[in-house]
């Protein structure tokens, strides 16, 4: 547990570094070409998804250092891979912010949650099949220990991260709901034109 712990430090530490320097680089380009906002929610989500790339990156060079250096088991590497997938959905649910480089979590548009995770589920899809199609391959082969872990990877994490999925949605659905709420107390008479409208 302490090597995945040093693994996190790792990554964390050297993606805080990167972002800060994109950052910079990106307030410095918007201040040069004098980039609106319309034209900045265009690269909100090609640029969500590089830094969610160059963080899995990170954690995967990071988890490499420390296998190198210290040594990692089965076990050790299973729940590394597993880790990987539990960022994918965090990504599908958060957005990341480009003007600061700490933030608090912010809950991603409607409309980019989905395009999110139909790009996650469509590339679990072929991950499972492209794994299984190996996997069958090399059935024969009772030495080969990545092959066992990779089919132990392959069959748990598409269930959990199905299920990780479930649980975000009902949490997002929760706190939308909640926001409608507060609207509605705050603004009856908003809330009222609403029930209107709704009645027409």
């Amino acid at each position: 547990m302490k090597k995945l712990i040093l693994i996190g430090i790792v990554a964390l530490v050297v993606f805080m570094i990167l972002k800060a320097l994109l950052v910079i680089v990106s307030k410095i380009t918007e201040k040069a070409f004098k980039v609106s906002d319309k034209k900045r929610d265009r690269f909100e989500f090609p640029l969500s998804v590089a830094i969610q790339l160059l963080f899995i990156l990170i954690w995967l060079m990071s988890s490499e250092g420390v296998a190198n250096k210290f040594g990692l088991n089965n076990l050790e590497f299973y729940i590394s891979f597993c880790m990987i997938g539990i960022f994918w959905v965090f990504w599908c649910y958060f957005s990341w912010d480009m003007e600061h480089i700490f933030v608090k979590p912010c809950i991603s548009k409607k409309r980019n949650r989905m395009i999110k995770k139909i790009s996650i589920y469509a590339s679990i899809f072929i991950f499972v099949i492209i794994q299984g199609y190996f996997q069958t391959l090399h059935a024969m082969d009772p030495e080969s220990e990545i092959n066992m872990m990779f089919s132990v990877t392959n069959y748990s994490i598409v269930v959990a991260i199905i299920a990780l999925d479930r649980i975000m949605n009902q949490i997002v659905a929760y706190i939308e709901e909640r926001k409608k709420e507060n609207v509605c107390i705050c603004c009856p008479l908003a809330s009222q034109n609403k029930i209107d409208q709704d009645k027409i």
